[in-house]
């Protein structure tokens, strides 16, 4: 995947308006809420934002080509990661209430309801967590792309994970009340082996299914509970 950041030529006006799209899509998703006709498709937002940034940053053929189909080794990737961010979770849980930084609920989770509930709304919960996967990967690209011109590919991949997941944890300030530690290390930085499994296999269908695994496993949970 790093193969096509770094062949792949992007004018600025590409980046720019890849840079806005995103924007507007997380700025979507934040403000359509409550009652408002707009809220009906909020789940849709950042799906469709981040199509369009990235066909816009990479072209249409590299598009497809981080959407190749996963393989049966792609798999481990899945259940590592998975099990890397439930233990990062928890640890990070902890180191939080060791620090007094006590955690949010999150309504949405809380107002559930049943299993049936689950399973009626699950639909449209994956379309937004392909579009939540979409946002931080055309993050990591926007911010890769700037800086490998002035550091090696290790360091350039450490720097857009660190600031790609930051920004996708403060997407949820409003969610988690403004609780930055929560929003930032629990919700952003834990989704590291998201990105390492992503970078490992190059293809975005495993971020993917990892969200979608994890949250519904985590939503389960709590409405058996």
């Amino acid at each position: 995947m790093l193969n096509i950041l770094k062949t792949t030529k992007i004018e600025p006006w590409r980046f720019l308006v890849a840079t806005l799209v995103i924007i507007a899509g997380d700025w979507g998703v934040i403000n359509a809420q409550g009652e408002s006709f707009l809220s009906l498709f909020n789940f849709t937002f950042l799906l469709i934002a981040g199509l369009i940034s990235l066909t816009i940053l990479l072209g249409w053929p590299n598009l497809k080509a981080l959407f190749k189909k996963m393989s049966k080794g792609n798999w481990k990737w899945v259940f590592f990661a998975i099990i890397a961010e439930v233990i990062l979770t928890y640890a990070f849980a902890f180191v939080g209430d060791i620090l007094n930084q006590s955690l949010a609920d999150n309504g949405a989770v809380e107002g559930l309801g049943s299993m049936g509930d689950l399973l009626l709304s699950f639909p449209f919960l994956s379309l937004s967590l392909i579009g939540e996967e979409l946002l931080i990967s055309t993050l990591f690209i926007l911010t890769f792309v700037i800086i490998n011109k002035f550091f090696t590919d290790k360091q350039s991949v450490i720097i857009a994970t660190l600031c790609s997941l930051t920004i996708f944890g403060l997407s949820h300030y409003g969610v988690y009340d403004g609780n930055l530690y929560q929003c930032i290390v629990v919700i952003g930085l834990a989704h590291i082996p998201t990105i390492y499994a992503w970078l490992k296999t190059e293809t975005l269908w495993v971020p993917i299914a990892i969200h979608i695994i994890y949250d519904f496993l985590l939503l389960a949970l709590v409405s058996v509970a």
